[in-house]
């Protein structure tokens, strides 16, 4: 038997209206509120979670100085609270009753931003799209645990993500050729400037961890403040071989910076791997990965059929993966975040 029960309850609504001809409004409201969930193969079940998501659009069309503008706004945030104790989690992880195992999580998420973007011209002609967009994160995860591991007692070890954020200005642009071209060319390109770091009060992050050290020790710096460069871009070539047969080619280059767990989590539980018990502790030495890959496709299509088939290769540099630190009674595992340039993806579909 799997402990996967719950209750959620969800509500939404959205309300638009016509401020002219060419110009309309909207506004929507989430509320997602849940209760009681068990989570096979993760560490905690929720007592609770709540989530509320506004957004905000303004769109403009078929103006003199432009085809479209359209505005964005949002705001996001999560809450939740769980617990190990449950007899459903007890008997799927035998170990927390070897070890005397009791843990408590509690997180705070929000994510808020806005976009706005502008674009001349339509699909049956040339068509561009420029624009820039601001997004924040800030979150915080407070664990606390107790175990038995003879001859060691711990109670109160707190391993949380500090409460940190992720600022992240981003400017875009893309040109399509028109619809109609026997050879369709699509180009993007992308920027951004992210700053993180770490909000809370240094005095209570010392100490955290199974080893009470303070958190830079943990982390192995204590460089909290960082600020990643990063970019993006791409290249689609679609070629009609006849009525039926389109030949598509594609290249492109991103970049990702970490995330703020990869930055600054320090030994939560997270169960990332297969064996299941295990934590993870950050680096705010990361570097962004970096990605290049090639696409090429051949799709078929007629009134009746339709198919395709699509091979890639994607070199990516200093992909970010894990260092098993130690183990633990041989049932759990503490890893690290760390950058590698060993990483290939290669593959196909039909």
């Amino acid at each position: 038997e799997m402990p996967s029960s719950y209750k959620s309850r969800d509500f939404y609504t959205s309300l638009g209206f016509d401020l002219s001809e060419d110009s309309q409004i909207e506004f929507s409201y989430l509320r997602l509120d849940q209760t009681d969930v068990e989570f096979p193969g993760q560490a905690f079940d929720l007592d609770f979670l709540v989530t509320d998501g506004f957004d905000a659009k303004w769109l403009v069309t078929d103006q003199t100085a432009f085809d479209r503008l359209e505005v964005d706004a949002w705001y996001n945030q999560t809450r939740f609270a769980g617990n190990a104790q449950r007899p459903g989690k007890r008997r799927q992880f035998p170990f927390f009753n070897q070890i005397s195992f009791a843990g408590l999580t509690d997180v705070d998420s929000l994510s808020t931003g806005t976009s706005a973007a502008v674009t001349w011209g339509d699909e049956s002609s040339q068509q561009l799209t420029v624009g820039t967009d601001f997004r924040f994160v800030r979150q915080q995860l407070d664990e606390t645990v107790r175990f038995i591991n003879f001859p060691q007692i711990v109670i109160g070890a707190r391993s949380p993500l500090p409460d940190s954020f992720s600022a992240d200005t981003g400017l875009f642009a893309e040109l399509k050729s028109p619809i109609e071209e026997p050879v369709r060319l699509t180009a993007g390109v992308r920027t951004d400037i992210v700053a993180t770091d770490v909000l809370e009060d240094r005095s209570r992050l010392n100490p955290v961890g199974s080893r009470f050290v303070p958190l830079e020790n943990l982390l192995g710096s204590d460089e909290f403040d960082q600020t990643f460069g990063v970019w993006s871009a791409h290249l689609t070539a679609e070629a009609d071989l006849d009525d039926d047969w389109t030949l598509i080619a594609s290249a492109g280059h991103g970049q990702r910076p970490p995330s703020l767990t990869e930055l600054y989590v320090a030994e939560s539980f997270l169960f990332l791997l297969q064996n299941g018990v295990n934590t993870a502790t950050g680096d705010p030495r990361l570097s962004p990965e970096k990605s290049t890959q090639l696409d090429l496709a051949l799709t078929y299509e007629t009134d009746r059929v339709r198919g395709s088939i699509r091979g890639f290769h994607s070199w990516v540099q200093d992909y970010i993966t894990f260092e098993l630190l130690s183990s633990f009674a041989r049932e759990q595992y503490n890893l690290k975040y760390v950058n590698t340039s060993l990483a290939t993806l290669a593959g196909f579909d039909g």
